[in-house]
């Protein structure tokens, strides 16, 4: 009697827990209580604690750092701009993200699916939740395009043509895109226990998982994070990126989506064996694939071994070769006249040739000839490695002029990045809080505005990253709730966060002329400049070098310039636009160099990072 009594208040325990975790408005109970997967796990292949020794594994290992290199994607927040429980499409997204990075081995570009086509198509998670394992089902059955087919909003839309791929016109409104590539999952499972979620993170790469997220949690800052509960109930999905062990205690690193202003850097670590909040108890994984109808990777993968052995056979100066990847070729798409932007009404760079600047060392073209640089030079394949951030679509979720704040944030986070040699994390600074926040030289937010104005103001007040203020596409008022901020899902307000991460440049200014832009490039990093933007540009299927040959030099239209190289003879700028990765070459194209075309020679600014991390809590990175 005595043990029957004990087992039915087992039960009422856990009916209570269960109970409670659903009614629980903490972090909007984000993520379904059990993991399934309705039509069954998926598996082709070997799975690697079948094929591993867990006993061979490293005592610390971290995809953020691999030998010194960060295979991690940029990090997300998903409370903004209005609170979303979409933790379930970041945590699987993130980790595709991840994993397709380590299988490219951070070849360009860096993909970025889009959580906002699972929130649409209600592919197994809403703003109220969802579970992982139907996700990666609907990725598996439909694929999922990258984020410049479809911004993050923060909220449940329709899985139409246009909720899935679309761009915007500011006379035509939205359209949908039809010429875009989809991404997909091959295999996906459940697994059970430390060793084979460690077997599979190194392995294959980083996997997700549930856990109950609490108030202890949330107010997390550093350290390795421990709390005795009992019958915890997942209500939250992360994902695990590695391990390590620290005074003899092992933990996960656990990549988190409330912004880069929670815990370290937006991640955290927990204790790995106890008191963790069931986070071992419905860990899952995916593996993803470039094709359609891929039945699996190659069997007996092992990517954290490989790697290692390519990276150190690297710094030896030994040669190696690591395997092939069968993915769609990065290249143009063809549009028809005037499908995506009228000619009339491109926005906009304003140049009123009020000049800024703030100059304090010696400018690269001073001291360097054009003897001392390179024939050919693109960040995007140094050492085979992208030294490039993420591409941005600056047209959706509606029109708005502002390849200004596109152009010159995108410059300065790929000097931040080639700076710090693409170590952990990736800072892509916020376009949103320029548009909000600039108006020197006649800027007007989606009506235009002036690249030189936008450094100023990041001189002036320091920029904070994408995860305090996402990119709306619209004109909002310059305040602290619009610069950083989270959003509650107890009353579904948003309130701005204090003293918010930010970073700052030491010095900004202005270069013109090819040598001095080239000196410029290869000293500091890219730069951002000027364009006209003929119609021709606007349908360029982003095949060969283009050569504008009307003359058109009204400067109207804001890019990054990243670097350069000669073909068949014929030199030309590497450029990256603002239009989407279904435009051109990926977002890229390539321009004749040295002749002033389309007026890219006359007019370009640039920035230098002051070198300082921005955040208050940084993540302590166990290298592999």
């Amino acid at each position: 009697m005595q043990v029957l009594s004990l087992a039915l208040l087992g039960l009422a325990l856990l009916g209570l827990a269960v109970a409670l975790a659903s009614a629980k408005p903490l972090r909007g109970m984000c993520r379904d209580s059990q993991l399934v997967f309705p039509e069954g796990e998926r598996i082709s292949a070997p799975r690697p604690h079948e094929y591993i020794n867990v006993e061979d594994l490293p005592t610390t290992f971290s995809w953020a750092n691999v030998s010194g290199v960060n295979y991690l994607t940029r990090s997300r927040n998903q409370h903004i701009p209005e609170y979303c429980g979409s933790c379930v499409a970041f945590a699987t997204t993130s980790s595709l993200n991840d994993r397709m990075a380590i299988l490219r081995r951070k070849a360009w570009p860096e993909i970025n699916l889009a959580p906002q086509v699972l929130l649409n198509c209600n592919a197994g998670v809403s703003c109220e939740g969802g579970n992982a394992g139907p996700v990666f089902e609907h990725i598996h059955r439909n694929g999922v395009p990258d984020e410049t087919c479809q911004n993050y909003e923060a909220r449940d839309g329709e899985c139409t043509a246009m909720g899935i791929c679309e761009t915007c016109d500011p006379n035509k409104g939205c359209s949908p895109i039809t010429n875009y590539t989809l991404y997909y999952v091959a295999e996906f499972g459940n697994l059970v226990g430390v060793d084979q979620m460690k077997a599979e993170i190194y392995a294959r790469g980083p996997i997700v998982a549930g856990i109950d997220a609490t108030d202890k949690l949330e107010a997390y800052t550093h350290g390795i994070f421990s709390e005795e509960k009992i019958l915890p109930v997942p209500n939250h999905e992360i994902s695990i990126v590695g391990w390590g062990v620290e005074d003899g205690t092992e933990y996960w690193v656990v990549r988190n989506s409330w912004g880069t202003y929670f815990g370290e850097e937006g991640f955290f670590r927990i204790n790995m064996h106890e008191n963790n909040l069931a986070i071992n108890s419905q860990p899952a994984f995916a593996v993803p694939a470039f094709h359609k109808n891929v039945s699996a990777m190659e069997p007996y993968i092992n990517l954290g071994a490989e790697i290692t052995a390519e990276l150190e056979a690297r710094a030896a100066g030994r040669l190696f070769m690591h395997r092939t990847v069968d993915m769609p070729a990065f290249t143009s798409h063809q549009f028809a006249e005037g499908s995506l932007f009228d000619p009339a009404t491109k926005g906009k760079a304003v140049r009123h040739n009020v000049k800024s600047s703030h100059v304090v060392s010696p400018l690269p073209h001073t001291y360097l000839t054009p003897e001392d640089l390179p024939e050919t030079y693109d960040p995007r394949n140094i050492n085979g490695m992208d030294y490039t951030t993420a591409n941005r679509n600056q047209h959706i979720p509606q029109y708005c002029g502002s390849c200004w704040a596109h152009g010159t944030t995108s410059a300065l986070a790929d000097r931040i990045k080639l700076l710090r040699k693409g170590a952990f994390p990736d800072i892509q600074p916020s376009v949103q809080v320029l548009v909000n926040c600039v108006t020197a030289n006649e800027t007007h937010g989606c009506e235009g505005g002036d690249p030189t104005a936008a450094h100023n103001w990041i001189y002036e007040n320091g920029i904070p990253d994408e995860t305090c203020t996402n990119y709306l596409a619209k004109d909002e008022v310059c305040n602290a709730a619009n610069t950083c901020k989270t959003c509650s899902p107890e009353t579904g307000t948003c309130t701005a966060i204090s003293d918010p991460p930010k970073l700052h440049i030491a010095e900004y200014g202005q270069v013109a002329g090819e040598h001095n832009m080239m000196a410029e490039i290869y000293a500091r990093g890219p730069i951002a400049g000027t364009i006209a933007v003929p119609p021709a540009l606007e349908t360029w299927n982003g095949q060969g070098i283009f050569n504008d040959t009307t003359g058109d030099v009204s400067l109207d239209h804001e890019i990054e310039i990243a670097g350069w190289g000669v073909e068949n003879n014929v030199p030309y700028w590497i450029i990256r636009n603002s239009w989407g990765t279904y435009w051109a070459d990926t977002n890229w194209f390539y321009l004749i160099r040295g002749t002033n075309n389309l007026g890219v020679e006359a007019n370009c600014d640039w920035a230098v990072w002051d070198g300082k991390m921005p955040y208050v809590n940084e993540l302590p990175v166990p290298q592999a």
